[in-house]
């Protein structure tokens, strides 16, 4: 199992010591790996973008750093994010403030939802989320229901709603519930193109010995019950597809 992201604490917890890292690694691929160029090509001035399993939000900080870096415009964006669990304080502060901060303006119109994308009335939700979407996120999500043994089909049952056009990126850590194998998997889906495919190791800065993040890291209950370690570096690997 993973953490367990309906404790306030725990999702405090993964805010504060593990959302800095993970929005660096998500960064830094887009810069390194020319997945950001991939992201934003024919994407246009007005993109509307969802993220299904959006948490504090680390791949949105990242792609909005990077599309402002390109000279774009964050809010020219609409951006509607998606979480079984109530993220808004963590992602207020750690996501939609540090957009701010970084490119001066936000997107023009954020939603979020809290919705479980598993869950019986999931279709009906996804049947209006989806299709009106330009670009769409997958991060962490085809693991987690990989765990369930139904990662690939609610990731073909996305790309079946999704318009002619739109791309989806599907994103993980390569070694988890076999993430890296299943990329090949992924990247067949049919009446989708591949756009991009790659796996990349990167270290990412860790908080100072002795800072509060630190200790969160250190702290024995949240390693314990959530099975999580302190990581200095992450190997991602990934999916581009664009619907034809």
């Amino acid at each position: 199992g993973g953490p367990n992201f309906g404790d306030v604490k725990v999702r405090e917890a993964y805010a504060l010591a593990y959302h800095p890292g993970h929005a660096h690694a998500y960064l830094q691929i887009m810069l390194d790996q020319g997945l950001g160029d991939s992201l934003i090509k024919g994407l246009g001035a007005q993109p509307s973008v969802g993220v299904l399993g959006a948490g504090a939000g680390a791949e949105t900080l990242a792609f909005f750093t990077f599309f402002a870096l390109r000279g774009l415009q964050p809010d020219e964006a609409t951006l509607s994010l998606v979480d079984q669990a109530d993220w808004s304080v963590q992602r207020q502060v750690n996501c939609i403030d540090k957009i701010q901060e970084i490119t001066g303006m936000c997107p023009k119109k954020i939603d979020t939802f809290i919705q479980d994308v598993v869950s019986p009335d999931a279709f009906s939700f996804l049947s209006q989320f989806v299709p009106n979407k330009d670009l769409i996120f997958c991060p962490a999500i085809y693991t987690e229901l990989e765990a369930q043994h139904n990662g690939l089909g609610f990731i073909n049952e996305v790309c079946r709603l999704m318009k002619s056009q739109s791309k989806i990126l599907v994103i993980d850590q390569a070694e988890v519930n076999g993430f890296a194998a299943a990329c090949d998997e992924i990247a067949r889906i049919p009446q989708m193109r591949l756009i991009h495919q790659g796996d990349m190791t990167l270290r990412v800065p860790s908080p100072p010995d002795g800072s509060v993040a630190s200790s969160v890291l250190d702290g024995v209950p949240y390693q314990i019950q959530n099975w999580r370690i302190a990581r200095t570096k992450y190997h991602f690997s990934w999916v581009l597809l664009q619907k034809r």
